[in-house]
């Protein structure tokens, strides 16, 4: 199991979860001081579920603007974090 910051106004995308950063757990999820809005893992809704835990505010690596996201215990494919997985 893993953990996953979605963007809350992607949150009810159809296929995906947009996710911004893959952990092993919440708290090298929680250690981050932003975001980097150019990084997305997109992982289908079909074979990774997901589960809502809570929100966070995070200020943008690049121009400091928050956003709104929804920090959820998500499964993936094994391996399959270990490239995006932050430590």
């Amino acid at each position: 199991m893993k953990y996953a910051l979605i963007l809350q106004s992607e949150f009810h995308h159809p296929n995906f979860w947009v996710c911004y950063a893959v952990a092993s757990s919440l708290e090298n999820l929680k250690n981050n001081l932003c975001y980097d809005p150019t990084v997305q893992l997109m992982l289908h809704k079909a074979c990774c579920k997901a589960t809502p835990l809570n929100d966070i505010e995070l200020p943008s690596c690049t121009s400091g603007s928050y956003a709104h996201f929804i920090v959820c215990e998500i499964e993936v494919p094994k391996g399959l974090a270990y490239r995006y997985e932050l430590s």
